[in-house]
Formats: C-alpha cells, sequence, structure tokens
C-alpha cells in the first residue's frame, strides 16, 4: 500500500510495510520531489531557479542549496561568504572570479571551482566580458568544528 502526499511544490510517497508473523509497522519514505520555479528577472540577473530550494536546507543538511542561474556582469559583485562550501559549475559562458585572499580567474564553460569559505571569504563572480553566463551552484554546510578554516579555493579545468 502507498500512501501519497502533496503539497504545492512536493510530492513525497510513502510505503507502509507490515510485517503479520511480528508486530512490526516500518514506514519508509521512498522519495521526495519538486519542481524548481524558474524566475524570469530580467537583465543583467536573466533567469533564476533553486534546484534544491534553500527554504528546505533541513532536509537536506549538508546541502544548503543549489541554483541555477543565468546572468551578465553586474549580478554577484563582492560579497562574503562564511561557514559553508560552494562548488560552481559553468555550463556556458566565462566566469571571471575574483576574492580577498588575492586569487583570480576566468573560469570557461566546463569549469568547476570548490570554494571553502571557512571563516570568512569575499569575492565576486562575474560574467567576463559582455558574456551572458549559465552556472549550476551547489552550497554545501561546514560542520560546526570546521567552520573556523581558512578560505581555500580549487579550480577543476
Amino acid at each position: 500500500m502507498a500512501i501519497q502526499i502533496k503539497s504545492r511544490n512536493s510530492t513525497t510517497f510513502y510505503k507502509k510495510k507490515e510485517f503479520h508473523d511480528t508486530n512490526i509497522t516500518l514506514h519508509t519514505r521512498n522519495k521526495s520531489f519538486w519542481y524548481p520555479t524558474y524566475n524570469q528577472n530580467g537583465y543583467p540577473h536573466v533567469q533564476q531557479a533553486f534546484l534544491l530550494p534553500p527554504e528546505r536546507q533541513q532536509e537536506f543538511d549538508p546541502f544548503i542549496l543549489l541554483a541555477e542561474d543565468w546572468f551578465k556582469r553586474g549580478v554577484f559583485g563582492d560579497h562574503p561568504h562564511r561557514g559553508f562550501q560552494t562548488v560552481t559549475y559553468v555550463v556556458d559562458g566565462r566566469l571571471e572570479h575574483i576574492d580577498n585572499a588575492g586569487g583570480y580567474s576566468i573560469l570557461d564553460a566546463g569549469d568547476i571551482q570548490y570554494m571553502n569559505a571557512g571563516w570568512a571569504a569575499r569575492h565576486a563572480e562575474e560574467a567576463y566580458e559582455d558574456d551572458l553566463i549559465h552556472t549550476l551552484q551547489l552550497w554545501l554546510n561546514l560542520p560546526k568544528a570546521l567552520k573556523n578554516t581558512e578560505q581555500a579555493i580549487k579550480i577543476f579545468v
């Protein structure tokens, strides 16, 4: 027997398993899914969606969010991060990255950037020149013991 529970943004299926030779009833959650909403923001942040929505981060811990963005220069200028890691995948376009540790890079389509914000990181990530960039960015919560680590950035091409 399966029970389906629907809400506005998700559907969860639960299966009830009964063992007739014992007095045990198990309830297991099979899957939960939702449909991301793509926001048409206009220039310069052309389109954005949360594939893992931040309001459900407790369910996905250590994953905080997964965002998909299409943007031009002027969207993600200098801003801080603290206590988590980011993994950015460039789907299309070129991403210019500069940070408070002196790092500078231009990532091309197919490149991946890992950043440990640790106790404090400031950086900017912008579309390079006049590119329209398409990115996926995953935020990962750091365990409490690692939240005060040093900032680190690695790029995989």
